[in-house]
């Protein structure tokens, strides 16, 4: 039931009936429908796991390296552990000590040239040698050459490395040896002067 007088705007639902008096009744002539309002899903991202894969190190540009007038060529080292314990690395870091001691002795003046090490003395050349020489006894020449490194030509000698040739930078390596302990006349040939020096001194 609507009071006398009162004004309805819609419609108005009753159970049984709706009384008016001196109503007013608007209808609606259309219903706007409500917008629903979207429901905002969070999403989960998965958070990356980050594997460590290792690094296989393996052999790349060669270096060469000149230690004692020796010339060496070395890789990057791929470490492998031996049943024995020792990696590669520790193995070649035992042959650098080692080489270190006999440079240290040679130094000093105790012991043989570095050339010993390697199974061979210089003092094992019988044969006399000059340019155009290719042996094995022009092999000890050159390490011994190289090892007492006595200035630029033996600098130079060492970057070629022992190629069993004596070369005219063989010859000037030898002609400087001779000239900085003594040797006369400083041609750079191996003879029997340089011979008897070497037996005397080394």
């Amino acid at each position: 039931m609507l009071n006398t007088g009162a004004t309805l705007n819609g419609r108005a639902l009753a159970q049984t009936a709706v009384t008016l008096d001196a109503n007013a009744v608007t209808m609606v002539s259309s219903i706007i429908p409500m917008t629903p309002v979207p429901v905002i899903t969070p999403v989960v991202l998965p958070v990356p796991v980050l594997i460590a894969t290792p690094t296989v190190v393996t052999p790349t540009t060669p270096i060469t390296t000149y230690g004692g007038g020796y010339s060496t060529t070395l890789l990057t080292p791929v470490i492998h552990v031996t049943s024995s314990g020792k990696s590669d690395l520790d193995k070649l870091n035992d042959l650098l000590k080692i080489l270190k001691s006999l440079q240290a002795q040679q130094a000093s003046g105790q012991g043989t040239s570095v050339s010993s090490a390697f199974g061979q003395k210089v003092l094992d050349i019988s044969s006399n040698l000059a340019k155009g020489d290719k042996s094995n006894d022009v092999v000890l020449l050159q390490r011994f050459l190289i090892s007492q490194n006595k200035g630029p030509a033996a600098e130079s000698l060492a970057k070629v490395g022992a190629s069993a040739y004596f070369g005219e930078l063989t010859r000037l390596a030898l002609a400087e040896f001779q000239s900085k302990v003594g040797i006369v006349p400083a041609f750079g040939n191996f003879g029997r002067i340089t011979r008897s020096y070497l037996k005397a001194n080394y």
